[in-house]
């Protein structure tokens, strides 16, 4: 409530209920506590200072006298005009506002103060601004610095004059994921991966629901991308074998155009109707963008990634800006990375956005954006333009499930995937195949499991975020909600009593490692960098903890003194490490992603301990039961290989298989002769199709 002293009915902001909070631009004002908050950040006004801000937003697009202001703060006592003055410039201030260039509140000379800024209150507008001709260009400055406000995460998304998504129409239904849509140029004509095996290459005209398979039927296919004309369709075939075909979906038929055996490839897109860009690794090296001549067949390189990345994924041509923009992924272990742009003419290489996040698609925008599905420092993929000459981007849409993306030329048409399952932590033998116990079973993704103390730890993705669960380990169905933590939580490491948890937090493009104490639920930052600062873990003692952070162009492993704050460098090369029992040695995989390492801790030494059969993620490696455990890539009809690694002589065995339907990187738990992974129970992926327009100036509107 106002403090008592302010004025009533019409200078006490009209409209306004002081008692309920509303919405001034990106700013929630709450006048019963003298706060606004914009995202994280929230501010304290002095009583005089809330109560102007009521009465302008009371009369929000209206002119207010300097009389009125009078009455409303000081009951009409008799003050100058610099005690006015300096609760006007005080409230400037609070909201970030320039009165050269106003955003939110404009001087009217000889008149007075007008609230320009829209005003929100119980999800109703209460009042616009009509701005004369003279003040429109100002106004549409007003409105691009209060979108350079907006963060993402916020309750309302403030889209003045610029792109919104409209409303979306569903295109698929069938069981089962369709994913990786493309557009052809003039929206008219829909490609995407799916049929019963969710494999097949089909296309469709995008107002009619039956589809035609395109490619060799048996085959798993991937990644399809419209030449500019809209006359062939690129796919790439990856098995059996490797191929890059090119086929007309008029005629159904299609031709091999490059055979990619020994490469792993990524994503297409087309220069023009003779050349292709294809990302691609070769012998696990960073993946590297080439261009493939049609006509004659040759491929040459034209990205050099950093040797220490992960490389350069999500190609796309913009021939409006004769540019092919990438996402560079960083160093690190979550895959995260920023867009780059390459001109091909003279080969350099600029970045244009500095957020970080996960990327999933890259799609046109028109001539001066592009349309990207990614995280932007959330855990949930959310839709966004990206603006060609600042690099800044601005959400479409709310966090969600957003896999893959497509857009016609121009930007103004939309298709996307829209993911919803269940992935359940189950309870198996790590030695044979009984039937497994299912642990959790919520609606919701619980993954990264661990076993601290007694406890069952474990991500779980719920009401739009990832947060860190824990329950008894016999009544896991019944853990709680252990932290709230502000930004994506990206991974976490316990204590072996599960005292200590440490946090990995990716907070508005920065990374911080937290340590927070479950007996006291005190939170201490340890570390922090702008990438490459992931898989963190305890000494056996609690003492310390180890992480890898990006360093002299590589990935190091290092050890901070939990008591002192040192920090020290004990090995390089690595992507994940684990501390042994005894306190006595370090176990890490490197790079390649396929050899263990031990280092020993008092004299400094690392030796190879065991090179695996097949590559793994670094989630899927852990200690437990005296014995290294390493989950390999999925197989093919025979799920995926789970290998016991002997921690002092290296000998490696292959203890069992786990389902097919087991995703990578999804962490996994050992203990007590059992192995508790997450089981993917229900992934179903539809199609959406939506028109991008353009807003009205100062429109607000709920994600």
């Amino acid at each position: 409530m106002v403090e008592p002293g302010a004025a009533s009915g019409e200078t006490d902001g009209g409209v306004i209920d002081p008692a309920r909070a509303f919405l001034v631009g990106p700013w929630e004002a709450r006048a019963a506590t003298n706060e606004i908050v914009r995202g994280e950040t929230t501010l304290r006004l002095e009583p005089k200072v809330m109560r102007l801000l009521v009465l302008l937003a009371g009369r929000s697009g209206q002119v207010v006298s300097r009389a009125a202001i009078v009455e409303a703060l000081w009951e009409g006592r008799a003050v100058t005009d610099d005690a006015v003055n300096r609760q006007i410039a005080k409230l400037r201030q609070a909201l970030g506002d320039d009165p050269r260039h106003s955003v939110f509140i404009r001087t009217i000379p000889r008149s007075g103060l007008q609230l320009i800024a829209p005003v929100i209150q119980g999800g109703r507008t209460l009042a616009e601004p009509r701005p004369s001709r003279m003040g429109a260009r100002r106004v549409g400055l007003a409105v691009a610095v209060a979108l350079a406000l907006t963060v993402a995460g916020a309750a309302w998304l403030m889209l003045g004059g610029q792109a919104r998504l409209g409303p979306e129409t569903r295109l698929t239904s069938d069981p089962g994921a369709e994913t990786s849509p493309a557009l052809s140029p003039d929206g008219r004509w829909l490609a995407y991966i799916g049929g019963e095996a969710g494999r097949r290459l089909l296309v469709r005209d995008i107002d009619t629901p039956r589809a035609q398979p395109l490619g060799p039927a048996g085959a798993d296919l991937a990644s399809p991308a419209w030449s500019p004309s809209g006359l062939q369709l690129a796919f790439i075939q990856t098995a059996p074998g490797c191929a890059v075909s090119v086929g007309s979906p008029s005629a159904l038929t299609s031709r091999v155009v490059w055979n990619c055996v020994g490469w792993t490839p990524g994503r297409l897109t087309w220069r023009d109707d003779t050349h292709l860009v294809i990302s691609a690794s070769h012998d696990h090296a960073p993946y590297q963008l080439l261009q493939l001549d049609l006509k004659s067949g040759g491929v040459r390189p034209l990205s050099r990634p950093p040797a220490a990345g992960l490389g350069d994924v999500l190609p796309l041509w913009v021939e409006a800006r004769r540019r092919l923009y990438f996402v560079r992924l960083h160093q690190g272990g979550q895959a995260d990375g920023d867009i780059f742009a390459l001109d091909p003419r003279s080969g350099k290489t600029t970045q244009l956005t500095h957020t970080g996040g996960r990327f999933n698609a890259i799609a046109p925008g028109g001539g001066r954006a592009l349309t990207v599905s990614a995280t932007g420092g959330e855990s949930l993929f959310r839709l966004w333009r990206v603006d060609l000459g600042s690099g800044r981007l601005r959400p479409l849409t709310g966090a969600g499930d957003f896999i893959g993306l497509a857009a016609a030329a121009d930007g103004g048409r939309l298709v996307y995937g829209k993911a919803s399952g269940s992935i359940s932590l189950v309870l198996a033998d790590t030695a044979d195949a009984r039937p497994e116990q299912v642990l959790t079973t919520s609606t919701a993704i619980d993954f990264q499991p661990a076993i601290c103390g007694a406890d069952l730890a474990f991500l779980s993705s719920r009401a739009g975020t990832v947060q860190l669960w824990a329950g008894p380990l016999s009544a896991a169905s019944r853990a709680t909600q252990l932290t709230r933590v502000k930004g994506a939580l990206v991974e976490f490491a316990c204590s072996r009593d599960g005292g200590l948890y440490a946090l990995g937090v990716n907070r508005a493009g920065r990374y911080q490692l937290i340590v927070f104490n479950r007996r006291i639920g005190r939170t201490d930052a340890v570390a922090e960098a702008a990438h490459g600062l992931h898989a963190p873990t305890f000494s056996a003692a609690a003492d310390a903890v180890f992480f890898v952070r990006a360093r002299d162009g590589g990935q190091v492993l290092v050890r901070r003194d939990l008591a002192s704050n040192s920090e020290t460098t004990v090995a390089r090369d690595v992507i994940r490490a684990l501390a042994s029992a005894d306190n006595r040695s370090v176990y890490f995989a490197r790079s390649d992603r396929q050899s263990l390492w031990r280092l020993d801790l008092a004299n400094g030494t690392t030796h190879r301990l065991a090179t695996l059969p097949t590559r793994f993620s670094p989630a899927d490696f852990v200690l437990g039961d005296g014995a290294l455990w390493v989950l390999g890539r999925p197989e093919p009809s025979q799920g995926a290989p789970l290998y016991r690694v002997d921690p002092d002589g290296g000998e490696v065995t292959l203890a069992r298989r786990l389902p097919e339907l087991f995703g990578e990187n999804f962490g996994l738990a050992a203990g007590g002769g059992r192995l508790i992974y997450p089981r993917l129970d229900r992934l179903d992926v539809d199609l959406y199709r939506a028109d991008v327009a353009r807003a009205r100036p100062w429109e607000i509107r709920r994600p």
